[in-house]
């Protein structure tokens, strides 16, 4: 009996259960599927404008004296003392003496060698005047006006032919051109500024044994620098030759004026750049400084200014009839938080920001943003 009671409860909970369960399905509200659509929410699109852009490109790199020079000395001796030493920091007019060599020695033999051509031209005109009577007032006017401490005058023009083979014959030609070579090299013991400057550096002393073809020094001018500036590959076509720059540097307060002289065409392999060449002039500066070279530049006419965001791998989304397309864009320039682009066509509609989302040929709402207003350049 027990066991036949329990066979019926067990069957009547089953039933139980059976029957809840339609009633909780009956009642369940029909879940609501989301219905797929190939339309994305709605896109920003920009429509692109062409002009062209005011650019400012900026190199930096330091400069140095246009005329910079090594000094050697081309004779031998010792170095004298001098109210103007020859040292570093010192300035020098243009040929004023910056260092004296001793040259007595030098200068007796010189004198000794003006001397006989002297007596040599002094023995010759008893016999000029019994062959060449017709020269020898000329050559009597040279000895009156010979000064040994002056600079050997040019000797007389000969009449003829036979005249000149006279004086060859003589020796006079010989002599004189030996003491004309002298009188250089005596120069030569006086070194003098090639031009107005600065000695940057000194190698000797007074009382220094100096050689021939010897380094003394450095000496550099002070009036004309030259700015040795880097420019990178994409900014090297907006760099013209002749073309006018604003330098700076924070340590001096103003602006400077400079031009672009030269533009290397070799490629510096380490670093990718090439270099610019600018001059400048301007008495607050100085060789070595570091300075900064602002090159005012335009974009082509058909440029384009548009969002950074817009761009992802140098391209952007176009929007054709609702429609997603990819296309490349040439990047011309760079400017905070926008691209200066040359070859989008006028009116081209374009997505303002990327998504990995998007897809070709895919289907957007989109609304229309009116054309990017562009900031004003300082021209």
């Amino acid at each position: 009996m027990n066991k036949k009671w329990a066979i019926l409860i067990a069957v009547s909970i089953i039933l139980a259960g059976f029957v809840f369960n339609i009633v909780l399905s009956n009642q369940k509200e029909e879940v609501k599927r989301k219905s797929r659509n190939n339309k994305l929410s709605p896109k920003k699109i920009i429509i692109i404008g062409q002009k062209s852009y005011p650019l400012e490109i900026t190199l930096s790199g330091p400069l140095h004296s246009l005329n910079r020079i090594s000094i050697h000395s081309e004779v031998s001796g010792i170095m004298k003392q001098r109210s103007q030493q020859f040292r570093a920091g010192n300035n020098f007019d243009k040929d004023e003496v910056m260092l004296q060599i001793q040259d007595e020695e030098y200068r007796n033999n010189l004198l000794s060698n003006k001397s006989s051509l002297m007596n040599q031209i002094t023995s010759m005109l008893p016999d000029m005047k019994i062959d060449y009577p017709q020269s020898v007032d000329k050559w009597r006017s040279y000895l009156q006006e010979f000064e040994l401490e002056e600079d050997l005058s040019p000797l007389p023009d000969p009449a003829n032919d036979q005249e000149r083979y006279f004086l060859a014959s003589r020796n006079i030609y010989t002599q004189y051109y030996q003491i004309k070579s002298m009188e250089t090299k005596l120069d030569k013991y006086n070194i003098k500024a090639p031009f107005s400057g600065t000695l940057t550096k000194s190698e000797v002393n007074p009382g220094t044994m100096i050689k021939a073809g010897q380094k003394i020094g450095e000496f550099i001018s002070n009036d004309i620098y030259e700015m040795e500036a880097f420019a990178g590959l994409k900014d090297i076509s907006k760099v013209k030759v002749g073309k006018e720059v604003t330098l700076t540097n924070e340590e001096i307060p103003g602006k400077f004026k400079g031009k672009i002289d030269r533009i290397n065409s070799e490629i510096d392999r380490s670093s990718q750049t090439i270099k610019v060449y600018i001059i400048t002039k301007d008495e607050r500066l100085r060789d070595g400084l570091y300075m900064q070279a602002h090159i005012k530049s335009k974009s082509p006419s058909n440029s384009a200014r548009i969002p950074k965001t817009a761009v992802t791998n140098n391209k952007v989304w176009t929007v054709k009839d609702s429609t997603l397309s990819r296309r490349k864009v040439n990047i011309y320039d760079e400017q905070d938080d926008h691209f200066i682009v040359t070859d989008l066509p006028e009116g081209t509609k374009i997505i303002q920001h990327s998504s990995k989302n998007l897809r070709e040929n895919m289907k957007i709402n989109a609304h229309n943003k009116s054309k990017p207003k562009q900031k004003k350049s300082k021209q």
